[in-house]
């Protein structure tokens, strides 16, 4: 893991843990855990011109916190290709880069810098989840899919 979100962030050298929860023609949903904090759920939803990161904070007693549903959208070209950031990224289909969206903006408009990207190694068996903020990689998780983990 790669984190360079200040020493006050409770990713620093964390376990993480990651369940995939649902998955339908619409929405794929993500359980993120950080040591034994499970606040966290990616949602990843299918739009008709890409496809939406949200990420779903919880209270610990399951309401809403509020820094909730902000995330980005990889929206496809005329070419039907994603379009990537940073602009020197290769074009790949497991690799996709999420630029912070029109509600992220609205309601956090400093989050013009974010960029969010998901990425499958599928030679290794590795998920990646990224956060790149003003093109520079501020923080990464590598999942080892060779291990199975239940809820």
């Amino acid at each position: 893991m790669y984190t360079d979100l200040g020493e006050d962030s409770p990713l620093n050298d964390a376990d993480l843990t990651m369940i995939i929860t649902h998955c339908s023609e619409d929405e794929v949903r993500i359980r993120f855990f950080v040591e034994e904090d499970t606040s966290r759920t990616w949602i990843l939803g299918y739009l008709e011109d890409g496809l939406r990161l949200a990420h779903d904070h919880r209270n610990a007693d399951g309401s809403e916190d509020e820094a909730n549903f902000y995330g980005g959208v990889a929206m496809n070209n005329t070419n039907g290709i994603f379009r990537y950031y940073p602009e020197n990224a290769q074009p790949s289909e497991s690799v996709l880069y999420f630029p912070a969206d029109a509600r992220t903006l609205a309601d956090r408009p400093s989050r013009e810098i974010n960029v969010w990207s998901k990425a499958f190694d599928t030679a290794n068996e590795l998920y990646y989840y990224r956060l790149y903020l003003s093109g520079e990689l501020r923080f990464e998780a590598e999942f080892d899919l060779t291990e199975p983990v239940s809820e």
